[in-house]
């Protein structure tokens, strides 16, 4: 089982929100993508991971677009 986490949220000198990705495949690595900030301390992420399927390569993204704003959410997907 592999698992990664993006911080998205800083509270209390922690990172308490953000983006994850739980897999049965092996990451073989990841890169975090930062969208545009839309409001107050908080950003939203997209994780990119390159998983291993039988010796090929799978690419995998993870998203949290913003749900609040229409134009902000268009900028997201945009991104």
């Amino acid at each position: 089982l592999s698992a990664l986490f993006a911080p998205s949220v800083r509270q209390w000198w922690h990172y308490d929100f953000g983006g994850a990705l739980i897999s049965r495949l092996p990451i073989r690595d990841w890169l975090r993508i930062p969208l545009p900030r839309t409001s107050g301390k908080s950003f939203q992420n997209i994780l990119l991971a390159r998983c291993d399927l039988g010796g090929q390569t799978l690419h995998v993204l993870a998203a949290h677009v913003e749900y609040r704003c229409l134009r902000q959410r268009e900028e997201h997907l945009e991104a």
